[in-house]
């Protein structure tokens, strides 16, 4: 299955491609912010008015997490690390935490507005995980 991944148009280097995310709202917010400003001004590029001259959309190949556990994996697991710029909380939803239990959850909060962050610390707190902020990610420990 594809689906879309929008990355910014205005740059190839590097902390513009690390940027990638199927969220676009993510990318719309750190250009609103002015996050970015450090980046464009060093490059030297004149932001276009159009948003949709700044941010690019690709279809990408991707598959479901239970595919990948499937193909990759010899069994369980002990760490998960998700990066995903503002969809970590997706990603998660779409494991059977039931069934499919690492002993530790990495995955990146700063993306994720309010509501998902306070949603997603939920949905692991259920599922028998305790919860601690560091930095910009969250560590999930299994209790």
């Amino acid at each position: 299955m594809d689906q879309s991944q929008y990355k910014l148009a205005i740059s190839n280097e590097r902390w513009a491609t690390g940027l990638a995310s199927f969220n676009r709202e993510v990318l719309v917010k750190k250009i609103e912010d002015g996050s970015l400003l450090k980046h464009i001004r060093r490059q030297g590029i004149i932001l276009p008015e159009n948003e949709d001259d700044i941010i690019a959309a690709d279809e990408v190949p991707t598959i479901s997490p239970e595919t990948l556990l499937k193909k990759f994996s010899k069994g369980c697991f002990k760490l998960l690390a998700i990066d995903t710029e503002g969809f970590d909380y997706e990603i998660l939803k779409m494991l059977d935490l039931g069934r499919v239990s690492p002993e530790v959850i990495l995955y990146e909060e700063v993306n994720l507005d309010v509501k998902k962050a306070r949603d997603c610390r939920k949905y692991l707190e259920q599922h028998g995980y305790s919860c601690r902020a560091t930095g910009k990610d969250v560590l999930a420990v299994k209790i």
